[in-house]
């Protein structure tokens, strides 16, 4: 077992550290004027390092209800909990093995004779989240006994592949009419029911849906089309092949392409020639019709050629000139994903008109109707646009919104844009983003009374980037509603007690199965019957030394509105040398490793601040501290050592800059450096620091600095005595320039 992160509540640390008091009419307090009263003092007094003995961790987990969390890094890993014999838990890392590439057979094989209930169905809901893991009576089983487990949506889609001529009709058409078909091969195993129940009128939608996207071999094409082909239309077969392009999948477009017109066929052959890179695409592109030439997928295969072939600035103008139809872009985040690249790149140049053009011409509505094929299946609401392409549409309004306001002195319209992004947004961290531009852009109007109603709006999710800089602006403290302060009953606790995915969390946890324990664990907190129940489950992580799967949990819980702050913002233990940085600290910690000691990243980073070996390397010989890459994830103190020290020579190197230092942290100090030299220095008082955030091309970078920094300010607000100490996201967002108060964070 990896080095893990200890955690146990500690009923008195609440009380110790209260939130800033939140008023809605209250200014903001000053900063402090030094690091006396400030947080260096209060992070002393109240964080006593603390030793507990196996007993003392064992507390009832009710006690953790009552208190904060507090982080204990440990030297080495303590011994797992006998939970089963060395040989058992081998079997079952084995079999999870299995279970994760969908073999149940053999996953189950691997553990015959091992008595273990909770396990044995967490390693059969693994493997049933994948497709031909198994019959469809075990999927039928599994989601009928089991409705309580995660991934459930997952699963009926995975059953829909096994739905075939083998099932009964009559059970098919029970399991179709309570479970409407998600999938294309679902679709298509419905249709065939219905059809072989007298239906074709009600069959034909189905096989329509189904066609479009479901994979097929060549035989199961014919089949189809020698059965039902008389129901499917020219527009259908157009519909698959494109689909199948989109999608990258050439065999599949090909294989339908014999039925298309032969104009359609030529714009197929074309893109299939530019999707491979083939030779003579020039000679393709000019045999496909006029008519044709602005078809979306076309214009966005010719555009993503032209990018890798170097040829920006004529890739650019295609996906200008193109008037393509909304309702053929199949796939909304490759095309967005294209406009977004070329409309960074022309931000970049200072060509800010086009930059606006390319963002706000995306033509992403008219993707809503194919998404959602609302002209074809009944049960589908016209109004349920799927997440990702909500994501998609509000990234490309926000960009169009920003660039209008901030760079094209046009408020109007950049409200316009930001009130389209306010109507498709569902989570808090994009809610409040929404409304603090759209505050921004009702006070560039002149129009203080909206403006202020949109900041109220954003202010209310305070634990996020936008809604604190909204705060700031109607000169108030963040809003921090804790929702974990909920008593816990003796009903509660005998549910928790009575609940068989708690000893299946104790087991994964064992087995080192880190995603099947955050899904799982995750599910269980976000489900919870009662807030007293919730709580228990949130404690169930750090009682399983898996502090990161309640973080996680924790996390997806914020994003639904209800924020559990010491579960969400747990505070560890540090040396007193890195006390004065204690909330910066434990901000990258909770973005990097949710507190994992053990983490290791697909990068290589490591340990609890995600250090990479050749940056802890540096960072040790600059301390004259020997280096130790397996210290990194077995000695939690030395990876904070070596990532403090990390952390503070950014700082110094930016004077003091978090942003800079975050971006260095994030993305290196190579690409800092570019950043600066093409949009500025934060720094430096005529650069405004929040658009300088949102110019990073980096989207991981840029997603990365307001997680972090939104994370500091309420750590800050929770380590702080009062108003006094606690320090606001404006403030941080100065810090570095000249005249600016100095951090504490750098003393």
């Amino acid at each position: 077992m990896n080095g893990r992160v200890f955690v146990v509540g500690v009923s008195a640390l609440l009380w110790l550290m209260p939130l800033a008091p939140i008023s809605p009419t209250a200014s903001r307090p000053s900063p402090p004027n030094s690091a006396e009263t400030g947080l260096v003092r209060t992070a002393a007094a109240l964080i006593q390092p603390v030793r507990l003995t196996r007993t003392a961790q064992a507390r009832p987990l009710s006690d953790t209800a009552r208190g904060g969390l507090d982080v204990l890094p440990r030297r080495k890993p303590a011994p797992p909990e006998r939970l089963m014999p060395t040989a058992h838990a081998a079997a079952f890392r084995d079999a999870f093995d299995h279970a994760r590439a969908g073999r149940l057979t053999r996953a189950r094989a691997a553990v015959a004779g091992l008595d273990y209930p909770a396990l044995q169905t967490a390693l059969t809901w693994m493997a049933l989240r994948r497709a031909f893991a198994a019959d469809f009576d075990t999927y039928q089983g599994f989601l009928a006994n089991h409705p309580d487990w995660p991934s459930r949506n997952r699963i009926l889609a995975s059953a829909e592949a096994m739905v075939d001529g083998r099932v009964p009709l009559d059970q098919r058409l029970a399991w179709f009419g309570a479970h409407p078909p998600q999938t294309g091969r679902g679709r298509l195993a419905y249709a065939e029911a219905l059809f072989e129940a007298g239906r074709p009128d009600d069959a034909t939608p189905y096989l329509k849906a189904g066609w479009h996207s479901a994979p097929l071999t060549g035989a199961a094409q014919r089949r189809i089309l020698a059965r039902w082909g008389d129901r499917l239309s020219p527009a259908d077969h157009q519909q698959r092949a494109h689909y199948w392009l989109w999608q990258r999948n050439r065999s599949q477009a090909y294989r339908i392409s014999g039925q298309l017109s032969p104009d359609q066929r030529k714009l197929v052959q074309a893109r299939l020639a530019l999707i491979g890179f083939a030779p003579g695409v020039d000679a393709r592109i000019a045999a496909v019709p006029e008519a044709l030439l602005d078809h979306a997928g076309l214009v966005y295969d010719r555009a993503y050629w032209r990018r890798v072939k170097g040829k920006d600035d004529s890739a650019r103008d295609l996906l200008l000139s193109a008037d393509v139809d909304g309702a053929d872009i199949l796939r909304p985040s490759r095309w967005w994903q294209e406009r977004h690249y070329q409309a960074r790149q022309e931000l970049k140049a200072g060509r800010y008109d086009t930059a606006y053009r390319l963002a706000a011409e995306h033509k992403l509505y008219g993707a809503i109707a194919p998404q959602t094929e609302i002209e074809t299946l009944p049960e589908i609401d016209s109004t349920d646009v799927p997440r990702r392409l909500r994501a998609q549409i509000a990234e490309a309004e926000f960009l169009a919104g920003w660039l209008a306001l901030r760079f094209l002195d046009r408020p109007g319209q950049a409200m316009d844009h930001f009130r389209r992004v306010y109507d498709m947004v569902n989570f808090p961290v994009s809610i409040a983003r929404a409304g603090y531009w759209t505050g921004r852009a009702a006070e560039a109007r002149g129009d203080p009374v909206s403006a202020s109603l949109w900041y109220q709006r954003a202010a209310e999710h305070g634990a996020f980037f936008y809604g604190q800089l909204a705060a700031s602006r109607l000169g108030q403290w963040p809003a921090l509603a804790n929702d974990g302060e909920a008593p816990v009953t003796d009903r509660d606790r005998a549910a928790f007690k009575a609940d068989a995915r708690v000893q299946a969390a104790r087991y994964l946890a064992h087995l080192d199965e880190q995603v099947a324990l955050r899904l799982l664990l995750s599910h269980m907190v976000e489900t919870a019957a009662t807030p007293g129940l919730r709580r228990l489950y949130l404690d169930l992580g750090p009682a399983i030394d898996r502090p990161d799967a309640s973080l996680a949990a924790a996390k997806r819980l914020a994003r639904t509105g209800r924020l559990v702050l010491d579960a969400a913002y747990p505070v560890i233990d540090v040396p007193d040398r890195h006390r004065p940085r204690l909330p910066l600290i434990l901000a990258i910690t909770r973005q990097e490793s949710a507190f994992n000691a053990g983490a290791v990243s697909h990068a290589g980073a490591m340990g609890l601040m995600q250090l990479t070996p050749p940056t802890a390397n540096l960072v040790a010989r600059r301390l004259n501290r020997p280096f130790d890459r397996q210290r990194l994830v077995y000695d939690p103190t030395y990876n904070l050592d070596l990532g403090a020290a990390h952390v503070r020579s950014l700082l110094e190197r930016y004077d003091g800059s978090i942003v800079l230092a975050l971006g260095a942290y994030n993305a290196g100090g190579r690409p800092v450096g570019r950043w600066i030299d093409t949009y500025g220095d934060p720094r430096k008082p005529g650069v405004d620091v929040v658009d300088w955030i949102e110019t990073i091309p980096y989207s991981e970078t840029r997603n990365y600095i307001q997680r972090v920094m939104e994370a500091a300010v309420v750590y800050h607000a929770r380590l702080s005595p009062g108003d006094g100490a606690a320090v606001s996201l404006d403030e941080m967002l100065h810090y570095g320039r000249p005249n600016a108060a100095r951090p504490t964070l750098m003393r």
